[in-house]
């Protein structure tokens, strides 16, 4: 039997969207999570989407690389209740040596409490029974805490995701392979939910195209063109169309300096400690 942990993933970008393009697009990124973790039990809820899986280290590693997905926390489920909260609490506790902070939020308003209320309530019990200090500024350890329709979600862990708009809902670009700085203009079309039709090997996009692989193929002809809707190059041109497709220069904003930092993560399919280097 799989003891499954419960991992809680966030996605803020998609909250700046409609509500009909908002649904549209978690639908699509269930569907790509469900590809990046096909054994694994997976629950949207709207406000969050839950992941059930049975190897944490291996589920937090592909989750991160996920686009549509800003954070991964592991965290443990409950009905709410709060002496139940605080003894849990209290439990996680255990293995602190120094001040927290707990941090809750509401999703849902169906409680009497506010999340001051909540945080305040559970920092005094922990405080009583372990003697720690309460830090709001500085704390060594946080507990994040989260109400959600009659259910609490506990978790000190958080772990960057790579963010951006699920895959496979902004069209299909095509890209020509000539050096890593046309990958890396795929991968930042990726970011932004492209789909991607790629002449020659997609070499390190392999870490990150769950849920819409990146076509290969040795040659673009007319078939591909038809299904396209642009074209995304490394390098500026005086080309703002070709073949009748709107052409893209993703990097045009990036100096070489930040393409090359960019590019010594992201080959290894790992995330830069932050993304403002894409701001």
């Amino acid at each position: 039997m799989i003891n499954y942990i419960m991992l809680i993933l966030k996605h803020a970008e998609l909250f700046t969207k409609s509500e009909q393009v908002r649904k549209r697009f978690l639908r699509k990124l269930v569907r790509n999570i469900k590809s990046a973790l096909p054994d694994a039990k997976v629950n949207n809820r709207r406000m969050r989407i839950f992941v059930y899986a049975g190897n944490e280290e291996k589920a937090v590693e592909i989750l991160r690389r996920v686009f549509g997905i800003s954070s991964v926390a592991i965290g443990t489920e409950m009905r709410f209740d709060m002496e139940a909260v605080k003894r849990k609490a209290l439990e996680i506790s255990k293995a602190w040596d120094g001040s927290f902070a707990v941090k809750s939020q509401r999703l849902t308003k169906d409680i009497d409490m506010t999340s001051q209320q909540i945080s305040s309530s559970i920092g005094a019990f922990i405080k009583k029974h372990r003697g720690l200090e309460v830090d709001l500024k500085n704390p060594k350890h946080v507990l994040f805490v989260e109400y959600f329709e009659g259910n609490a979600y506990l978790y000190t862990r958080t772990f960057q995701a790579v963010s951006g708009l699920p895959l496979s809902t902004a069209g299909k670009i095509i890209v020509e392979n000539s050096d890593p700085y046309s990958l890396l203009s795929a991968w930042l079309m990726m970011r932004r939910g492209a789909s991607i039709i790629l002449r020659g090997s997609k070499d390190f996009l392999r870490y990150w195209d769950y849920g819409a692989e990146v076509e290969e193929l040795a040659e673009i002809g007319d078939q591909e063109i038809q299904r396209a809707d642009g074209i995304a190059r490394p390098y500026i041109s005086e080309s703002s169309f070709v073949n009748g497709l709107p052409v893209f220069y993703p990097l045009a904003a990036l100096d070489k300096k930040t393409c090359n930092k960019l590019l010594s993560f992201i080959s290894k399919g790992e995330l830069p400690p932050s993304f403002d280097l894409l701001l």
